[in-house]
C-alpha cells in the first residue's frame, strides 16, 4: 500500500488506520525510514496514530451516540475516529484547525461524504463541555480527559462499572471484565491507568563495547536524561525532540532499546560462557542479544524466525552491535532445525500482548475469547513441533511472553513441563507499572 508523503500527517495516519496491516505502528516506523519527515511531523503522526488506536473503543462509543446508523465504511469510520481524537484528546490544537485540517486531508477520497464528517465533528464539539475534574462519572461523562456530553454515550457506571471503565479507557469489555473477576477492581483500574500513559523507555548497555558510566555520560551530553538504572539497563527520556537512532552511541552499537521486563526474563535463565543457545521466536532479536552479552560474548546462538524480513532486520541489528549470531529462517513445522545439543532454548512466543498495551495499542481491539484460544493453539504447536524436538537431556527452557493471561503463562508452562518432563525452576510475572512493562517468564530444567 502506498502512503501519503510528508505533505499531510493526517492523511498518512488516516491511511494507516484503515489499512489491513496487523501493526500499523510498525508501518509508520517503516514510512519514516523510507521518506524524509521532520521531527515535528513525525511526533504528530505517532501521537495521532497511537492515540487513536488506544482510544478506538471510546471513540466508537461516541460515534454510536452521535450517528443514527452504524458506520460501515472503513474510510469514514477511520476519519471520524481521527477527527474526534484531535477534538477531545489533543487540547493544544484548536478545534477549528483540527476540523479544517482533517477535512482537507480526506476530501479527495471522501468527496461528497465530507459534509457528513464535518457535521458529526462540529455537533460533538458544540455539545461537549470541558469539565474541571476527572472525579465525575456518568453515562454522558468521559473522566479522562474530562468531558461532559449532551447525550448518553457510555454504560451506566453505577450498574455496570467494569463496562464503564472499559468504554472510557479504551479497552475491550471482555478483557476488563476478565481482569475484574480474576484480579479485582483495584488492580484492573491500576492496569488501565498504566496503559493509558506513554510506555517507559529503557536501553540496555552493550557491555562488550562500552560501560554504563560511559553510555550515561554520552547520553547526558546529547540532552538525554537518565531517569534510573537497573544493572546494565537505563531508563531514559529525551530533553529535546530527537529520533532514538540519532542519540550518541547508537551508531557505534554501544546500546540498544529493550524493556526492563524483557531483559529480566533473559536474566532469569542466567546465560553463561560456553552456552549453546537456540532462540526460536527471535525477531527483533532483543533476547538473543541480551543473552549473548550476559554470556560475556562467549556463547553460540542460533536466532530463528519464520518471517524473512524480520530476520533480516535482526541480522542488521546484530551487525550494529557487533554480535556474531547465526540466523535461520524457520519452517513452521521446524523440520529445518539443525540437530545440536542446546544448553538453553528461548521461546519468546507469540502472545496477546496484554502486558504491553501501551506499546502495542493495536492489540486492544483484537483481544477476545477467540483470539486467546487461537494463541493457545499456536503456543501448543510451538511446544510440540519446535521445543520438544530440540530438547536435550541437559537443556534448559526459557518460556516468556509479554502477556498477563494465565492461559499463555502459568497454564502453558504447566503443559510444557508435563510434555517435556522438565521441572519448573523459576517463574516470574511482572505487573505493569509506570516504570516497567508487564510480562511473564518461566525457566524449566
Amino acid at each position: 500500500m502506498s502512503f501519503a508523503h510528508r505533505g499531510s500527517v493526517r492523511r498518512l495516519v488516516w491511511q494507516l488506520l484503515q489499512s489491513q496491516m496487523e501493526f500499523p505502528s510498525r508501518s509508520l516506523d517503516r514510512t519514516f525510514a523510507e521518506e524524509e519527515w521532520n521531527l515535528r511531523d513525525r511526533a504528530l503522526a505517532k501521537e495521532l496514530l497511537l492515540g487513536v488506536l488506544r482510544a478506538e473503543i471510546t471513540l466508537d462509543c461516541l460515534i454510536l451516540a452521535y450517528v443514527k446508523k452504524r458506520v460501515k465504511d472503513p474510510s469514514m469510520l477511520s476519519a471520524l475516529r481521527l477527527g474526534l481524537y484531535q477534538l477531545l484528546f489533543l487540547q493544544r490544537i484548536p478545534h477549528h484547525a483540527a476540523i479544517d485540517a482533517t477535512l482537507e486531508a480526506m476530501k479527495p477520497e471522501l468527496q461528497a461524504k465530507i459534509g457528513f464528517l464535518n457535521a458529526v465533528l462540529r455537533t460533538v464539539v458544540r455539545e461537549a463541555e470541558k469539565i474541571e475534574t476527572s472525579c465525575e462519572v456518568g453515562r454522558n461523562v468521559l473522566p479522562d480527559p474530562a468531558w461532559r456530553f449532551a447525550r448518553k454515550v457510555f454504560a451506566d457506571p453505577s450498574q455496570r462499572p467494569a463496562e464503564y471503565l472499559a468504554e472510557t479507557t479504551g479497552f475491550p469489555k471482555f478483557l476488563i471484565q476478565r481482569w475484574w473477576q480474576t484480579e479485582g477492581e483495584e488492580r484492573t483500574r491500576q492496569r488501565a491507568q498504566v496503559f493509558r500513559r506513554k510506555a517507559p523507555l529503557w536501553i540496555r548497555v552493550n557491555v562488550l563495547r562500552s560501560s554504563v558510566e560511559e553510555v550515561s555520560h554520552q547520553l547526558e551530553q546529547g540532552k538525554v536524561q537518565i531517569l534510573q538504572r537497573e544493572g546494565v539497563l537505563l531508563q531514559v527520556r529525551a530533553l529535546e525532540a530527537s529520533a532514538v537512532p540519532q542519540w550518541p552511541g547508537y551508531d557505534d552499537g554501544r546500546w540498544s532499546v529493550q524493556d526492563l521486563s524483557s531483559f529480566r526474563s533473559v536474566a532469569l535463565a542466567a546465560p553463561t560462557a560456553g552456552d549453546r543457545i537456540l532462540d526460536l521466536c527471535a525477531a527483533p532479536g532483543g533476547k538473543a542479544f541480551a543473552a549473548f552479552e550476559l554470556a560475556g560474548g562467549d556463547a553460540e546462538i542460533l536466532a530463528c524466525d519464520i518471517a524473512p524480513k524480520r530476520l533480516a532486520r535482526l541480522e542488521e541489528e546484530a551487525r550494529r552491535l557487533g554480535h556474531p549470531i547465526e540466523t535461520l529462517c524457520l519452517q513452521a513445522d521446524g523440520k529445518n532445525l539443525p540437530c545440536r545439543e542446546w544448553s538453553l532454548i528461548i521461546a519468546d512466543v507469540p502472545c496477546s500482548n496484554t502486558g504491553v498495551l501501551h506499546k502495542r495499542p493495536e492489540a486492544r481491539a483484537r483481544f477476545g475469547k477467540k483470539t486467546l484460544h487461537e494463541l493457545e493453539t499456536m503456543q501448543n504447536l510451538i511446544q510440540k513441533h519446535l521445543i520438544v524436538p530440540a530438547l536435550g537431556e541437559q537443556s534448559r527452557v526459557l518460556w516468556s511472553t509479554c502477556s498477563l493471561e494465565q492461559e499463555e503463562n502459568q497454564m502453558a508452562v504447566a503443559r510444557l513441563a508435563k510434555r517435556t518432563g522438565k521441572k519448573i525452576r523459576r517463574e516470574e510475572l511482572w505487573e505493569p507499572s509506570f516504570d516497567c512493562a508487564g510480562g511473564f517468564a518461566a525457566l524449566l530444567g
